[in-house]
């Protein structure tokens, strides 16, 4: 029996072995190990030379390019640029630690500091300790060609999986000064954008963010997302370019108050527009995006006020400053920009007398997604113009019923019971759930709760862990039926888990993290903490939800621990019957 029982754990644990490798193997063959790349072009000449040989400083056209890459016009600046710049160049290489002169280049590096009067209290603080001053190189860079300014790739092809340190690109290349950060992203994402190295144009495609390009001529432009247009580069004379960004001055050379970014691109925008002051209960919107931010959403907070610093730090702490937006004080008359790039305005104020962001809102055409308030009587039309809610399940109800992730609701149930049984196509499953707006915790919770019993019926056979799996999947129907977690947003314990299950676990984590004060309680149910224990907690599946309570809420760790109590429960009790009727099997 013991050797069987072995055999079984082996094969299991040999299964699970299998997936770990496979999935590790696809991630290396896909973005690790080198792919067939393409090589780098040569730069043949300078760029003055082939203007010498077209007649003209002016241009010519480019030469072809040896692996078949479209390639830009060559269209120089009509001015020399070693005469207009001859004071910058010298007729012999000089160089010292922060300079570097010769006949086409010029390199001056100089190191600076600004104080910028505020201390960055963003991601948890950890920046505070630098203080309210930056520190920054500036390198005065003059060059007599424009081909002394290149670009290179990694082992000098372009591909996926190619690696090689900066110092050794400047090596190979016999470079005067080397700057890295100019990635050209290849990851196989639909908007990676257009890829224009050393006038050889290696991708053409779609991006959804700003790309600045550098002229052979030396002039640069940025061009937003619609602008962009291949044969219109390649008439231009583009040499070089980046997509990174958002640019910061305008075409006047003057600081920019909107930028174009990426972040909420494809993402659902929540707006909210005030002042940010503590009577604002602003801190509830960031624990609501913290919920809704899986569901692809985006909180853009716009305005200023004493407590912005405090809230870019409780978004810090909550792991969700990559999905908030500070935008600061905003000029009045740009504010109607941001109402313009929001989908829903929220707010949880319930300090307002006249409410006009919420009318400044309507009339922008943005629905209405804020805390039950008097001054909204009469604003708020339910389910025309927008919803009023109570708590958090309701913000969330209310969401989902604007943006149509109800439906993803439902086919949440659906993954959840198919991921139960062994035959279903798990592949096609997880790639249907990525389409959807499913969240990673309950993506995670019905993997983890659902596949180790369908993996674990190949391996250690049907009849033991069905007796286990059907009064599970009895439970799970209903759940699914009810919309109970993890199947919806319902839960199973909703009195006794606000009232009674949620301070007995925050009573246990604290006792065990102040040494187990066993005999004073601080919970309403009495001083001692012997009573409560022996009545309510000494069960060790307890200790499973406190761990659970690191990833999910209280309640939602009672009902899998519950689900797991039942399985063992239908085990114990096939167990039984074997042993007290073996003749019926």
């Amino acid at each position: 029996m013991k050797k069987k029982t072995k055999k079984k754990f082996l094969v299991f644990m040999s299964d699970l072995l299998i997936v770990a490798l496979l999935v590790g193997g696809i991630y290396g063959v896909n973005y690790l190990i080198p792919q067939k790349g393409i090589a780098a072009q040569a730069m043949v000449a300078q760029a003055a030379d082939r203007g010498a040989e077209s007649g003209s400083s002016a241009g010519g056209v480019n030469q072809k390019n040896s692996n078949g890459l479209p390639t830009t016009t060559v269209s120089l600046d009509t001015q020399d640029w070693s005469r207009k710049y001859a004071d910058k160049f010298t007729d012999q290489v000089g160089s010292t630690d922060t300079s570097y002169t010769s006949p086409h280049v010029s390199v001056k590096l100089s190191r600076n500091t600004y104080n910028t009067n505020r201390l960055d209290k963003t991601q948890g603080g950890k920046h505070i300790q630098y203080g309210t001053n930056i520190s920054y190189v500036l390198a005065d860079i003059y060059v007599s060609d424009i081909t002394c300014l290149q670009t290179c790739f990694a082992e000098n092809v372009y591909g996926v999986g190619y690696d090689e340190k900066l110092s050794d690109m400047s090596a190979r290349l016999k470079s005067v000064l080397a700057v890295n950060g100019d990635s050209y992203s290849n990851s196989r994402y639909r908007n990676n954008g257009t890829i224009i190295r050393n006038g050889v144009i290696y991708r053409a495609q779609q991006t959804d963010m700003e790309t600045c390009m550098l002229n052979w001529d030396g002039t640069m432009k940025i061009y937003k997302p619609e602008e962009m247009n291949t044969q219109q580069l390649i008439d231009s004379g583009a040499y070089q370019n980046w997509i990174f960004g958002p640019s910061l001055l305008d075409d006047n050379g003057k600081a920019k108050t909107t930028f174009q970014t990426s972040l909420a691109a494809d993402k659902t925008v929540l707006l909210y527009v005030g002042r940010l002051a503590k009577e604002k209960n602003i801190e509830e919107l960031l624990l609501f995006q913290k919920e809704a931010a899986a569901h692809g959403t985006v909180l853009m907070i716009v305005g200023g006020g004493p407590y912005r610093g405090i809230l870019e730090k409780k978004a810090g702490e909550m792991k969700i400053a990559g999905s908030v937006i500070f935008t600061g004080m905003i000029p009045p008359e740009e504010v109607w920009k941001y109402y313009q790039a929001g989908d829903l305005f929220i707010s949880a104020s319930t300090s307002e007398t006249q409410g006009m962001t919420y009318v400044e809102a309507l009339a922008a055409g943005l629905p209405l997604l804020c805390r039950r308030d008097g001054c909204l009587e009469g604003v708020v039309r339910e389910g025309e113009n927008g919803w009023q809610y109570d708590d958090m399940k309701q913000f969330l109800i209310f969401l989902g019923e604007w943006s149509g992730l109800d439906e993803d609701g439902k086919f949440a149930k659906l993954f959840a019971a198919a991921i139960f049984f062994p035959m279903a196509p798990d592949d096609l499953l997880c790639y249907l759930a990525g389409t959807t707006a499913m969240t990673w915790r309950q993506f995670t919770c019905i993997i983890l709760l659902g596949k180790p019993f369908s993996i674990a019926l190949y391996s250690m056979g049907l009849t033991k862990l069905f007796q286990f799996f059907f009064p599970v999947l009895v439970c799970c129907v209903g759940f699914a039926v009810m919309g109970v977690f993890p199947f919806g947003s319902r839960s199973a314990l909703i009195i006794d888990g606000v009232h009674q299950y949620l301070g007995f676990y925050e009573e246990l984590l604290h006792q065990i993290g102040q040494g187990m004060q066993w005999t004073f309680s601080g919970h309403a149910m009495g001083y001692s903490f012997y009573s409560l224990f022996s009545d309510y907690l000494s069960s060790p599946f307890n200790l499973l939800v406190l761990l659970l309570m690191q990833v999910m809420y209280v309640n939602e760790a009672v009902t899998l621990v519950v689900l797991i109590k039942i399985g063992l429960t239908g085990s114990c009790m096939a167990w039984y019957v074997q042993r007290k009727m073996p003749e019926r099997g």
